[in-house]
């Protein structure tokens, strides 16, 4: 992995193909865990409006498109976008890669993507509830303890999932 902005998966291209696919293969995974799969975190190339286009099906239709229905779906978005044929090539080519990951794969791409996830609101809670205390020092209050247990309560709650597990 290399270094990434926070809210951006510091994966490499073709692991970032693969959390697309991910979404494809295990169709529990995009209902329970949408918001991992916010389009603005993919940085590889296409990767993002991939994610898009399975979000925008998911929206109409409350289900994951399959592989085959996924590579017509992006062709045709890429038609009505209007877009250049070039990047329409070079998004056809990307979800062709997506549809042709295995699924065996998708098993240690869910363990990755949960993990970062975990770091993520780990991170996150740590710099509100360290703003928390510079608030309550700056204006001489004692910190709520009510606010912060709410803080930590969210935070244990976004790294488990819909059956009691943590996601790490």
């Amino acid at each position: 992995m290399t270094a990434a902005p926070p809210g951006q998966y510091p994966f490499a291209e073709g692991f970032q193909l693969r959390v697309v696919a991910l979404a494809l293969v295990d169709r529990l995974f995009y209902a329970r865990h949408e918001r991992e799969l916010d389009p603005a975190y993919f940085t590889a190339p296409y990767a993002g409006d991939l994610v898009r286009v399975v979000a925008e099906f998911h929206a109409a239709h409350r289900a994951v498109p399959s592989r085959e229905l996924f590579v017509e779906l992006v062709a045709d978005a890429a038609k009505s976008r209007g877009l250049k044929p070039a990047v329409a090539d070079g998004w056809r080519a990307a979800a062709e890669k997506v549809a042709a990951v295995p699924a065996s794969d998708v098993g240690y791409v869910r363990e990755k993507l949960l993990q970062w996830t975990r770091k993520q609101v780990l991170s996150v809670t740590a710099m509100r509830l360290a703003s928390m205390y510079e608030d309550a020092d700056r204006t001489g209050a004692g910190p709520d303890v009510d606010e912060i247990q709410r803080v930590m309560t969210d935070a244990v709650a976004l790294c488990a999932d819909r059956q009691g597990g943590y996601l790490d």
